[in-house]
């Protein structure tokens, strides 16, 4: 419960970041690169070199996801970003029944989830904004 508050205090904290520094569609995009590495560099920190590649693994859709809608603008760009964050949520709500990963601490998959689906929330509603 506290680390779901956090993360929605994390995420507003965020939003507000993204949009004093005009980074509101950039910002997001390349965020989601970076999601896959904070659990690979947990598995990595514990000596779990399997685990970690295999968090980069299954992150390969939100890397690629962030680093080819970086450069974009469009409507259809932020909608393809929120789904993403909003799968990384989902992601983190499921993660255990993937993988096993000894260094991530027991509150960072709902601090995780509660960012990720808050932001998620925010890029879409940008999206429909933009298609108006």
């Amino acid at each position: 419960m506290i680390a779901g508050i956090c993360g929605l205090l994390f995420a507003v904290f965020a939003i507000l970041f993204a949009r004093r520094v005009h980074g509101e569609h950039w910002l997001y995009a390349i965020t989601l690169v970076a999601l896959p590495g904070i659990y690979s560099f947990f598995a990595f920190y514990a000596g779990e070199a399997t685990v970690g590649f295999d968090e980069l693994i299954f992150g390969i859709p939100f890397i690629a996801g962030g680093l080819l809608l970086v450069l974009s603008s469009t409507p259809q760009t932020l909608m393809v970003i929120g789904a993403l964050w909003i799968l990384h949520a989902l992601y983190d709500l499921t993660h255990e029944w993937f993988f096993i990963n000894p260094a991530a601490p027991g509150w960072y998959p709902m601090f995780c989830a509660s960012v990720d689906f808050v932001i998620g929330l925010y890029v879409l509603r940008l999206a429909i904004k933009a298609k108006k």
